[in-house]
């Protein structure tokens, strides 16, 4: 689709645009998954060969551009965005912003590195790579390094219900998933996701999921 067409596209019908970008990603999901399965030394040699870099450069301002348009869409910081466009914000700056947001959420212990959450959930490397392709566990990238939410650790949420939670959000990317786990909801009276499974509301948690992995 050219790009005349997709923006014709998402002014006749945002559903349908959305739906295809949901069908990319999770084409995008699938190829990195396979080449996460390719021995190292002949990954790294592909990557040398091609132009990773700049490939890593669009995917980024990609997510950067869609976490825009979620915060346009629900009017979380759209004075914050009225603001940055006026002062010609680049796409740098946004996912600069973002990436404050989840550098305090790992002062504050609400994500582990991968190393730290491996050792405390005591499972190897290609366990975790397996449960993430599952999507029953999630991570996002803080400074180039991957993180994990320190909720899949703690001991007072019951972990299988947790990960049916994360699988029911399919390929929506760790930073959106993280976001539901983390913010009251007014289909869950008030509280967060984590609050209400606490509270023995897991099938509302699993369906507020799969209604907003359907959109």
């Amino acid at each position: 689709m050219s790009i005349s067409s997709s923006q014709h596209a998402l002014t006749a019908s945002p559903k349908g645009a959305l739906r295809e970008l949901r069908h990319a990603a999770a084409s995008l999901a699938k190829v990195t998954d396979a080449l996460a399965a390719t021995p190292r030394a002949q990954l790294r040699q592909a990557m040398r060969e091609s132009t990773s870099s700049s490939l890593l450069e669009e995917i980024t301002q990609a997510q950067a551009r869609y976490a825009q348009l979620h915060q346009i869409a629900f009017g979380e910081t759209r004075a914050l965005l009225k603001e940055t466009a006026a002062a010609g914000s680049t796409v740098a700056t946004l996912r600069e912003q973002a990436n404050q947001g989840l550098r305090k959420l790992v002062k504050e212990g609400v994500l582990t590195n991968r190393s730290a959450f491996q050792k405390e959930r005591a499972i190897t490397r290609q366990a975790l790579s397996k449960a993430q392709q599952e999507r029953r566990l999630f991570h996002v990238e803080v400074d180039g390094e991957r993180y994990f939410p320190s909720f899949f650790l703690d001991s007072s949420y019951d972990r299988t219900k947790l990960e049916a939670v994360s699988k029911a959000l399919g390929d929506l990317p760790g930073a959106t998933k993280l976001h539901f786990f983390l913010q009251k909801r007014a289909s869950l009276a008030g509280s967060t996701p984590l609050e209400a499974i606490a509270g023995g509301n897991y099938q509302k948690v699993l369906n507020a999921a799969e209604a907003l992995r359907i959109g």
